[in-house]
């Protein structure tokens, strides 16, 4: 019995060695189990994954302030955000509807008048938009063109 028990502790204690032996072989400061390098990539493919997220197009981020002279008009694509800041506007509507006033929650119809200070949006890229009565300005968001006197 005294035989096994001593053969016992010899296998355990030189386990325990091996084992000591092998943990800072795997990780030392040069390899770690993570390596610096793995970490580094990830983090540059992350970075670059949100510069890309905050790179939209300009038009997308600003307003940008469109004159208007009499008779002039905007047509808006889909998704266009228009918001009357002065003068007089009336809408260009369609047979499939008008432009959608987000701020009064209506859809305006073919020769409203459009209410300053309103964000109106085009639902459809079908010839919706605004004809200026009077010089006006406009915000726009968006694609659009002007169609100038009218």
């Amino acid at each position: 019995m005294k035989r096994n028990w001593k053969k016992i502790s010899a296998a355990c204690a030189l386990g325990l060695l091996l084992m000591g032996a092998a943990v800072p072989a795997f990780a030392k400061d040069d390899d770690p189990l993570v390596s610096l390098s793995y970490l580094n990539q990830r983090l540059e493919a992350i970075q670059n994954n949100q510069n890309q997220k905050s790179a939209a197009p300009s038009g997308a981020q600003t307003l940008e302030v469109v004159e208007l002279k009499a008779g002039d008009k905007i047509i808006a694509a889909q998704g266009a955000e228009m918001i009357p800041r002065s003068g007089r506007v009336e809408t260009i509507a369609q047979e499939l509807g008008g432009l959608s006033d987000i701020t009064a929650g209506v859809d305006l119809k073919q020769g409203e008048r459009a209410p300053l200070n309103h964000m109106l949006i085009a639902p459809r890229s079908d010839g919706r938009g605004l004809k200026a009565s009077t010089n006006a300005i406009v915000l726009m968001r968006g694609s659009y063109r002007v169609a100038r006197g009218m």
